[in-house]
């Protein structure tokens, strides 16, 4: 989850009667964030990561346009052709202005924010020269500026009662790769994250359950049914006191979050959402142990259900899912003989010898299967703005290498799917190196966060990064 779980000003404004009049300034604020909010349909935003790259001669199809055909390693896409943008030639500039770093590092901690390590960094925003850097490795701290989907979690803010959700599907270490930062730039925080799928329920559903045993899903479902109401009913006669006394333009906030109320009560206290019966208690699998990455296939899944209840129900729009292992998974379930006569996963990926192309694809596949996987789940749940979840949505699918044995990353595989924002789809698009901060200022926009500019505004040369949204999408 993100460092605030739930946001400040209503977690105040939950814990009880007297400290409604505290949180009078939140309200008024979220109340003109909701009026916003029900003008329109809100587009969501999932952010999915895998490691070690995605074998790109293997990934990319021959044909730009949309008369192409699907990779097999892209096959397990292809009931969503018409939904996704493959897009090729996008280029982390960021990563080139970092030199007192090892490739990993670099590459994931530029990823997603575009942005050099905090410790690189002059306090006007320009970067280090390489000279100024050094030649140390060692540089592995916070990013200097958020993420994007902390940027637009920070927009959103308000309008769920969860800012974002951040998953971790391999353990909860991330060793170094460290992608998501909240914050503002010069002042940010790694992203708190969830690698226990029951654990993240739990957080999503506002609680958490402490009986020797945990619980199964649908206990925690049941407590926390009767918990919601509990709360909200308890908070709705010091609403109804304070609204008299309040002056007349607080008065309004208040009916307003009066109304808010009851719509939450609805949601959590019968199960329903604004958005129909969609809005249900996730269905975990569990039985393993979430912190094996012999359980990755098992974990995935159950996270995505956690992804698809946050959205069914409205508690959050923006979520994260980081696949962790980078260094030695063996991938079991794949039965592919992984890493063959090599020490490490790690080591095969550095050798890229084509003794071991069929290993990597199908490891590369299965991460297709898991985003298909999402699409699938979001494409065939009713969203309660109208059509389904996917409709409304943008899913990113990044890595950070376009070749993990040199640790490239121009070019790097990127596909962007569902309906959110007046995404397209249907298309393979060549960006002709254009940078992840383009990118990520055309998601955002899209999102409704209208943003000219992201992350690193020039190179340790001087040159900008930024020129401007990326056409064609919309």
């Amino acid at each position: 989850m993100s460092n605030t779980v739930f946001n400040r000003g209503r977690r105040t404004f939950l814990l009880g009667t007297g400290s409604v009049a505290v949180a009078l300034p939140f309200l008024r604020m979220f109340g003109q964030n909701v009026a916003e909010a029900q003008a329109q349909r809100p587009t969501r935003l999932v952010v999915i990561m895998n490691p070690q790259g995605l074998e790109s001669p293997q990934f990319f199809p021959s044909t730009t346009g949309s008369n192409y055909t699907l990779t097999p390693v892209l096959q397990p896409l292809a009931a969503h052709r018409d939904r996704i943008t493959i897009l090729k030639g996008v280029e982390n500039r960021a990563r080139a202005s970092v030199f007192a770093a090892n490739g990993h590092n670099a590459a994931a901690r530029t990823l997603f924010t575009a942005m050099p390590f905090a410790t690189m960094m002059n306090a006007d925003g320009t970067v280090h020269s390489q000279s100024q850097q050094g030649g140390s490795a060692e540089h592995s701290g916070r990013s200097w500026g958020p993420s994007f989907d902390q940027v637009l979690a920070a927009h959103l803010r308000g309008q769920t009662p969860v800012d974002s959700m951040a998953l971790r599907i391999g353990g909860p270490g991330v060793g170094e790769y460290e992608l998501f930062f909240s914050g503002t730039e010069g002042a940010t925080s790694p992203v708190a994250a969830d690698h226990d799928p029951a654990v993240a329920f739990a957080r999503l559903a506002g609680f958490v359950d402490t009986s020797s045993d945990g619980g199964s899903t649908n206990d925690i479902a049941s407590k926390l049914r009767t918990r919601r109401g509990a709360i909200l009913g308890s908070v709705a006669p010091a609403l109804a006191r304070l609204r008299k006394e309040a002056p007349k333009e607080d008065r309004e906030i208040l009916e307003l979050h009066e109304t808010y109320l009851e719509s939450l009560s609805e949601r959590y206290g019968q199960g329903g959402s604004a958005g129909g019966e969609a809005c249900r208690p996730a269905v975990l699998a569990g039985g393993y142990d979430p912190a094996q990455h012999a359980n990755d296939y098992r974990t995935a899944p159950d996270h995505i259900e956690n992804v698809v209840m946050a959205f069914a129900c409205d508690i959050t729009r923006v979520a994260t899912i980081q696949f962790t292992q980078y260094h030695n998974p063996r991938f079991p379930w794949l039965n592919a003989s992984i890493p063959g006569s090599w020490a490490t996963w790690h080591d095969l990926i550095h050798a890229n010898s084509s003794n071991d192309q069929s290993r990597r694809l199908a490891v590369m596949t299965w991460y297709a299967s898991q985003v298909a996987r999402l699409l699938d789940r979001l494409a065939e749940t009713p969203d309660g703005a109208g059509g389904s979840l996917l409709d409304n949505t943008l899913v990113v699918w990044m890595t950070e290498f376009s070749n993990a044995s040199t640790h490239l990353t121009n070019g790097l595989p990127t596909v962007i799917a569902g309906g959110g924002g007046g995404h397209r789809g249907g298309q393979h698009l060549d960006l002709g190196g254009r940078s992840t901060n383009d990118l990520f200022s055309t998601i955002l926009t899209m999102c409704g966060r209208p943003t000219e500019r992201f992350g690193l505004q020039r190179s340790h040369r001087g040159d900008p990064l930024n020129q401007g949204l990326i056409s064609g999408l919309t």
